[in-house]
């Protein structure tokens, strides 16, 4: 148990100094982007991140009234990836669905899913605005977003991609809270 409460607190350290890397102003920017947006907010993941841009996604509608989805239906998602490839199941959707002035906001713990890169570059040649909210270094994603927020962690440390999802989970909470806080103003 002594070996456990030690890691606790080395844990909690670890995750109040990636707390403090987050640049606020980068935040703000996904703000502004998200309350500007003339058409629909889109967000993507895999995984861990997958379940969080649902959360987001549900947030945005619930408590902001933002037009939002998550492309994480498991139907579509099941459909392009046994028809086309896993690679296009969220491009696949947005090449369908999306239109000049909505917004991709694609979260991805290393930024290198080749699905996560299809959708960012679809986006782009639809004119979709492009935001990123990344782990490590940001991957190759981070070419693609106008916009993004990098928690940043190198993969040879076991926890770097649980930090990646903590931040990524508080950004996208002070973000949902932020807006919530400003309508009752």
């Amino acid at each position: 148990m002594q070996q456990f409460s030690q890691f606790l607190s080395s844990y909690q350290l670890a995750t109040q100094k990636w707390l403090l890397t987050i640049p606020l102003g980068q935040i703000e920017e996904l703000y502004s982007r998200v309350l500007s947006c003339q058409g629909m907010v889109w967000v993507v993941g895999n995984g861990g991140s997958g379940s969080l841009a649902e959360h987001w996604a549900q947030d945005l509608q619930k408590q902001c009234h933002i037009r939002a989805i998550a492309l994480t239906n498991l139907a579509s998602i099941t459909a392009y990836a046994n028809d086309d490839s896993y690679r296009n199941v969220f491009a696949k959707q947005l090449a369908t669905l999306a239109h000049e002035g909505d917004l991709l906001v694609a979260i991805s713990g290393s930024g290198n899913s080749p699905n996560i890169i299809a959708a960012l570059e679809v986006a782009k040649r639809l004119g979709v605005e492009t935001f990123g909210i990344l782990g490590m270094e940001g991957g190759q994603a981070l070419a693609l977003c106008e916009g993004a927020i990098v928690i940043p962690g190198t993969p040879t440390d076991v926890a770097a991609m649980g930090h990646a999802e903590n931040g990524h989970t508080w950004v996208l909470h002070a973000v949902v809270y932020g807006m919530m806080e400003g309508r009752n103003q």
